[in-house]
């Protein structure tokens, strides 16, 4: 069995270097279309990225169907909302189920499955992270303030997000109606862009600080 400060610590710097790995790969070759570009798009199949972001993906989501039991197999003796902390243990399973589908449905192949599994990821993450926090300490924590300053940026990069791409589907439907043309609408997919990769530093970080939960033990600044 992996160790459990070693599994703590992959669930949330795996998928930050493995993500950043594809993306660079991507960036720095031949299929490069613009930047900032969907952290989707390092998926080309055309170059060496696309098996990256696949395995990243696969790995990253399974990384966090275990993280999620295991945040709340770790906590729910001494959760204040036993029951929310269920919950979310549920969506955060679902979370993870939908970020291996993205890999495995990426958006060059299956764009369609690609955004409706990515939607599912999105929310998913949101709905795991503030029911954890209203379950498990609610803001009774040392580090319920530094948790609420992650979802307030990932709530608010959601919504930039998804403000962005509503505003390019408007502007142009048919580059984004497959076949996908985003550089038909890069002034709106940079804003997007960006606010995507926002949304999962934020996710990571929080991810973070739950490691000495997710690990089975409480540091003394926890209790």
């Amino acid at each position: 069995m992996i160790d459990n400060r070693l599994f703590a610590r992959l669930s949330w710097l795996f998928p930050i270097v493995s993500v950043h790995l594809s993306m660079i790969v991507y960036a720095l070759g031949p299929n490069h279309r613009a930047f900032p570009y969907f952290i989707s798009e390092s998926a080309h199949p055309s170059g060496p990225e696309g098996w990256i972001f696949l395995l990243t993906l696969v790995f990253s989501g399974l990384l966090l169907i275990i993280t999620a039991w295991r945040l709340y197999n770790h906590t729910k003796d001494i959760a204040i909302r036993p029951k929310v902390t269920f919950i979310a243990m549920i969506i955060g399973v679902f979370s993870g189920s939908n970020m291996i589908l993205v890999g495995i449905f990426d958006i060059y192949s299956s764009p369609v499955l690609h955004v409706i599994t990515a939607l599912n990821l999105f929310y998913g993450s949101l709905g795991w992270g503030i029911l954890s926090y209203v379950g498990i300490y609610g803001n009774q924590n040392s580090r319920s303030r530094m948790r609420l300053y992650y979802l307030g940026a990932a709530i608010l990069c959601h919504l930039v997000m998804s403000y962005a791409m509503t505003q390019a589907f408007l502007e142009n439907p048919e580059a984004l109606t497959p076949p996908i043309d985003l550089n038909l609408v890069q002034h709106w997919v940079r804003w997007a862009a960006l606010a995507e990769y926002g949304f999962f530093i934020s996710s990571m970080l929080l991810i973070w600080s739950y490691e000495s939960e997710i690990r089975g033990t409480v540091d003394d600044s926890e209790e």
